[in-house]
């Protein structure tokens, strides 16, 4: 099995869909930034220049990678503490993308590449941020009443994008006071939310991934699906529970 280089621990992974052998891995503490594959994970080199250098990390701590499908060469890395980090040569240089939030995790519509979205544990707002213009602009994204309150701390803990719609977003949320994950889903960009964890009985949700038309949710209790397609708009509270598959 190919050796992962033992500095720091790996927090995301891609890989470029035109050269299958091309790999990119970020990192936590205590090394940071980026490595980069071409021989299929055999050896790594790093990839780091031009994230900044300061803190906990050798480099800036990267929290979450995302690629462009049609142009693999483009990738963001989020840094908490230094925002979203972009580079556009295959990871040879990176510059900021002058979004300073914490940035714990990224979703880009694959669909509509230019379109990206950056996540950081919530405080006082939502802590979520959306560019469509392939991060020379962030617009913040407003509080919801349905979210959890602002006054109480929470974490990420997934977070996906429909890849055929911009605008349908599903976002698990732990709640550090009572240490529960709770499921959201917006059909309208994160415009508005609405409670969409019927069927999980409970279940943590870890992590999301789409399958022909189904949304699958890895928990600690297993794997749930629920369809992503609403005969009537996910608003009028319309949506199908999650089963297992």
């Amino acid at each position: 099995m190919p050796a992962y280089p033992p500095y720091g621990e790996p927090t995301g992974l891609v890989f470029d869909p035109q050269e299958p052998g091309t790999g990119y891995a970020s990192r936590d503490a205590p090394f940071g930034g980026v490595l980069k594959t071409t021989d299929g994970g055999a050896s790594w080199t790093n990839v780091s220049t031009g994230l900044i250098t300061e803190g906990v990390c050798v480099n800036t701590c990267i929290l979450d990678l995302v690629i462009d499908p049609t142009s693999p060469k483009a990738l963001y890395a989020g840094a908490p503490g230094h925002g979203v980090f972009k580079t556009i040569d295959a990871g040879e240089t990176w510059v900021s993308t002058n979004n300073n939030h914490a940035s714990e995790m990224l979703a880009l519509v694959s669909a509509h590449p230019s379109t990206v979205y950056s996540g950081g544990s919530v405080f006082a707002e939502t802590g979520l941020e959306k560019t469509t213009d392939g991060g020379e602009t962030w617009i913040d994204l407003p509080h919801q009443p349905n979210l959890p309150p602002p006054w109480v701390t929470t974490y990420h803990r997934a977070f996906e994008v429909d890849p055929e719609d911009p605008n349908s977003i599903w976002w698990a949320l732990e709640d550090g006071a009572s240490d529960k994950v709770k499921l959201y889903h917006s059909s309208n960009g994160g415009l508005f939310w609405s409670l969409a964890d019927e069927g999980l009985e409970g279940a943590r949700v870890l992590d999301f991934a789409f399958r022909n038309g189904s949304l699958m949710a890895a928990t600690n209790d297993g794997i749930f699906q629920i369809n992503t397609v609403f005969a009537d708009g996910f608003e009028s509270g319309n949506l199908s529970a999650w089963t297992v598959p």
